[in-house]
């Protein structure tokens, strides 16, 4: 076999096992419908709040909306992040995967693709119908949906250290918050800074390509150091 056919064969192979495993996810957050809703229904319920307890001035509205969306997105995703890996480590399914070789960077990845597929992708789906209410104009509402795609993977992907090293550790949801919320910082300000940046008429090319840079740099770092945390929680 030639080498060109061996290593189609590998990432075919690769792709598969992926597949495999988020869908195993996908299944088990949908059998826990509480694991989907509640991060939802959060993020709704904050957003929801700021309109009816602040004024209802139009330029302040608007001028702390896209903050307080990425705000909400932050803590709504934080909700599901101590469950990560939890069930998985408490049913022994991860000590499984290590004596079946499966290599865990692999399954890190396919757990952090389901949960932002079922918990992220919902919010940036609703964050137009959210920024409304903050009378974001249209060009501040696709510049949201844009740097909300880009910055939730990061905070998904960084996310997932945090939960690995907090894994053994029965309340360990303050610990968590205590360590990803300095790497959140980042996208935060850039991300909120983005909407701001359109209301009073600053491109936003700068914040873009941070966003995207944190991006890949986290999908390039992020599941290698979350597998290396798994095993020293394991113990292997």
């Amino acid at each position: 076999m030639s080498r060109s056919n061996k290593n189609s064969h590998a990432d075919g192979s690769l792709l598969a096992t992926l597949g495999r495993l988020f869908l195993r996810d996908c299944k088990h957050h949908l059998r826990k419908q509480s694991d989907i809703l509640n991060p939802i229904c959060f993020f709704v319920i904050i957003c929801s709040l700021f309109p009816l307890g602040l004024s209802a001035d139009r330029e302040l509205l608007n001028t702390i909306g896209g903050g307080i969306i990425w705000v909400s997105v932050l803590l709504s995703l934080m909700m599901g992040l101590n469950q990560l890996f939890r069930d998985d480590y408490e049913a022994g399914v991860l000590e499984q995967f290590l004596f079946t070789h499966t290599s865990l960077t692999q399954v890190v990845l396919a757990k952090i693709a389901a949960y932002w597929c079922l918990s992220a992708l919902p919010m940036i789906i609703l964050s137009p119908i959210v920024g409304t209410a903050y009378h974001l104009t249209g060009d501040q509402i696709w510049v949201l949906v844009i740097g909300l795609a880009l910055g939730s993977p990061t905070l998904a992907l960084l996310g997932s250290i945090g939960s690995a090293l907090t894994l053994n550790l029965k309340n360990g949801g303050v610990l968590l918050a205590i360590l990803i919320l300095p790497l959140f910082a980042p996208v935060l300000i850039f991300g909120a800074g983005m909407v701001n940046a359109i209301h009073i008429g600053l491109p936003v090319n700068a914040q873009l390509s941070v966003l995207g840079a944190l991006m890949f740099g986290s999908l390039s770092l992020a599941p290698f150091a979350t597998s290396f945390a798994l095993k020293n929680s394991l113990d292997y």
